[in-house]
C-alpha cells in the first residue's frame, strides 16, 4: 500500500520500523534548533515558507520524483530522526545533517515520508506537486492491483 508520511508521519514510519528520535533538536544543537524550529511571529500561512535546503539522493526513490539533487523545504518541527530504522533508506537531509525524507526499503509500491509539509503552498512549490503527485499514481495502481 503507498504511504506518503508528513512531518509527524516520517518520524512515526522511523519508529515503527525500529528507530529511535532525538527529542529536542535545540538541545542537540542551537543551530539545528534555529533550522527547524517553528517561527510563531509570523502569521501562519508564512510559517510554511522555505526554511532551509535539502539535499536528495540522487539513487533513490525521491530523486525521480524530485528530478533535482536539492530543493528549498519548509521546516516546523523542534524533534527529528536520530538513528534511522534498519528498513529505511535515507532520501534527503538538512544541512545539519538530519534526516528529512526516508523511504522503505524494497517497498513494493511508493512507501516515503517527508519532514517538511509540501501540502502548504503546493500551487507554487514544484516538490509538493510532484510528491503529490506521484503518491496519487501509486494509489492509481495499487487500487487496481485489488479486487473490489
Amino acid at each position: 500500500m503507498p504511504i506518503l508520511g508528513i512531518c509527524r508521519g516520517l518520524q512515526e514510519l522511523n519508529v515503527y520500523f525500529g528507530g529511535t528520535l532525538r527529542p529536542s533538536l535545540a538541545e542537540w544543537s542551537l543551530e539545528s534548533g534555529a533550522m527547524h524550529a517553528e517561527k510563531p511571529d509570523r502569521p501562519r500561512d508564512r510559517q510554511y515558507d522555505a526554511a532551509h535546503s535539502v539535499r536528495i539522493s540522487s539513487d533513490g526513490a525521491l530523486f525521480p520524483i524530485a528530478r533535482t539533487i536539492e530543493a528549498q523545504v519548509n521546516s516546523l518541527h523542534n524533534q527529528g530522526i536520530e538513528a534511522l530504522a534498519p528498513a529505511l533508506r535515507r532520501e534527503a537531509w538538512a544541512p545539519d545533517g538530519l534526516v528529512e525524507a526516508a523511504s522503505v526499503i524494497g517497498a513494493p509500491t511508493l512507501q516515503i515520508g517527508v519532514q517538511w509539509h509540501p501540502e502548504w503552498h503546493v500551487s507554487t512549490d514544484l516538490l509538493g506537486k510532484q510528491l503529490f503527485k506521484a503518491f496519487g499514481e501509486a494509489c492509481v495502481v495499487y487500487r487496481g492491483t485489488k479486487n473490489h
